[in-house]
């Protein structure tokens, strides 16, 4: 969001523009947390992120909708003091790892060296060594994963 008086949370929205990707889990996530909070917005699609972020930056929109880490690169590469992230978390986006179809003793490897870091709490100093920097800290819902990642078979 472009920082200003009273922008601190995900209700700040109410009243503003938004920029979103359309048919994306962003998108549809803000979509979603707007009818659950009974909140109006005017949500405006560009069809990419630079599009979105170039929106906000010329102030056509008062905010725009996309994963954090990806926000946190724009608004560094574009060195941008005047916009705020806010610290509400819309949804939680799992990933995966791609694995050859039908290696079972490679799936069972990769999923045990996982639950190891997560078990032994190595997950969180990996975590931060990469994204401490950028202002990123891990949300309840990563604590989450985090933890039953490292639940024994």
């Amino acid at each position: 969001m472009r920082a200003g008086p009273g922008i601190i949370n995900f209700e700040s929205v109410a009243g503003k523009k938004i920029a979103v990707i359309p048919g994306t889990t962003n998108s549809q996530a803000i979509r979603d947390q707007l009818k659950r909070r009974q909140l109006d917005a005017t949500l405006v699609e560009f069809g990419d992120r630079e599009a979105g972020f170039a929106a906000l930056a010329r102030g056509d929109v008062d905010g725009f909708a996309t994963d954090k880490l990806v926000l946190l690169a724009l608004m560094q590469s574009a060195n941008r003091r005047d916009f705020i992230m806010l610290p509400d978390d819309l949804s939680f986006e799992p990933f995966a790892i791609v694995l050859p179809h039908g290696d079972w003793a490679f799936r069972l490897a990769v999923n045990t060296g996982l639950a190891k870091i997560f078990r032994t709490g190595e997950i969180v100093q990996i975590y931060s060594k990469y994204f401490r920097d950028i202002g990123f800290h891990p949300s309840g819902w990563l604590g989450a994963v985090f933890t039953f990642g490292g639940l024994p078979d």
